[in-house]
This record gives C-alpha cells, sequence and structure tokens, in this order.
C-alpha cells in the first residue's frame, strides 16, 4: 500500500525485536562488559614505578631501591590476581605490569651488583 499524503514520511522498516536470538546460534548482548577485558587499575602504577626505580637506582639509591621492594611487592599481588583471572584484563596492561616489574627487578640486581662491588672495594682496602 503506497502513501497516499505526500506530507507524512513512510513508517521506518521492521528491524525485528533486538532481544532474540541472533543468527548462527549466538546471543546477542545488549551493553554491560560480559566477555569484554578491562584494563587492570594497577597496571599504570606498577609500571611508573618501576621506571621511576630503575632510573631513582642510578641517582639517589636508597630511594630507588625502596621504590623497587614496593613495586615487585605491588606486582606480586597482582600477578596473582591475574593467573587467578584468566581473560578478565587485557594484555596492554598485562605488558605494562611485566614491564614494571622487570624494571624493578633489574633496578635491584643492578643495586645488589654496586653493594657488591662496594664490599669487595672495602675489604682489598683494608
Amino acid at each position: 500500500m503506497e502513501n497516499q499524503n505526500p506530507n507524512v514520511p513512510p513508517p521506518p522498516p521492521n528491524y525485528g525485536n533486538p532481544y532474540q536470538q541472533a543468527p548462527g546460534g549466538y546471543q546477542q548482548h545488549m551493553g554491560g562488559t560480559m566477555g569484554m577485558q578491562i584494563d587492570h587499575p594497577k597496571a599504570s602504577t606498577i609500571n611508573t614505578l618501576g621506571l621511576v626505580g630503575l632510573i631513582l637506582t642510578f641517582l639517589i639509591g636508597i630511594i630507588g631501591l625502596v621504590l623497587n621492594i614496593i613495586n615487585l611487592a605491588i606486582s606480586a599481588g597482582v600477578m596473582r590476581e591475574i593467573r587467578e583471572n584468566p581473560g578478565k584484563f587485557s594484555e596492554a596492561s598485562i605488558k605494562k605490569i611485566k614491564s614494571g616489574r622487570t624494571c624493578s627487578i633489574v633496578g635491584l640486581s643492578i643495586q645488589g651488583a654496586l653493594i657488591l662491588i662496594v664490599i669487595i672495594i672495602i675489604i682489598a682496602a683494608s
């Protein structure tokens, strides 16, 4: 049936029921975070602490040491949370956490080597 009045727009097309099952047997999800990966809220903190701790290892040793130890403690809990919830957190946030943790490990390793060198020098000077 054609529209008799030219001033009245035609009715909208029928798109179907948005809540019915999608083709192919897949269920459509309307909103929510179901199945979506999220960024871990501590990922940026761990990454930043790791980088700052590594830099301060060379500038102010004791502060770098404290930051690196704190960062390793925080990241250990976060890595445990990631292992307990596989697929919940995005790959980008996991990479941030791993890079911050690696920076802290490198900073602690450098500080350990420097302390060992200082001890050797003190023993050799005696």
